[in-house]
């Protein structure tokens, strides 16, 4: 990958995010490592495809919904915690395939790479 695209997607990233350049690296994720979630990674994608001229096509309602989810709970979710809190207590403990309340697999995570081949590509590549 060009160097200079790399240099300026960590400052970009550094700027958005208020994270030094130097915490940053390619397997750096969005959500996990960065807290990236609902409305923020919105703002955070507006101001992507603006900077490096990404084609803003695929970065619809369920791609942000797929890899950064909501903010907040409504109020039907509260609902259903209330209901459901036994069965989160035994999703701590059954193995991930059977677990409805796993973290997402690593794949389905926003990266630096991700960021760094949409700027080069100028269009979302991850599937």
């Amino acid at each position: 990958m060009e160097q200079s695209l790399y240099v300026r997607v960590l400052a970009f990233v550094s700027e958005q995010l208020g994270v030094h350049p130097q915490n940053l690296s390619l397997n750096t994720s969005l959500d996990h490592d960065l807290g990236v979630f609902g409305d923020d990674a919105a703002e955070f994608f507006e101001a992507f495809v603006q900077e490096f001229g990404v084609d803003p096509e695929r970065l619809t309602a369920s791609f942000f919904e797929r890899y950064f989810g909501h903010e907040g709970m409504t109020f039907d979710e509260m609902l259903i915690g209330l209901v459901a809190w036994p069965w989160f207590l035994l999703g701590l403990i059954l193995p991930r395939w059977l677990n409805p309340f796993a973290r997402p697999e690593p794949d389905d995570r926003v990266l630096i790479q991700d960021l760094m081949e949409a700027a080069l590509a100028k269009r979302w590549v991850k599937p």
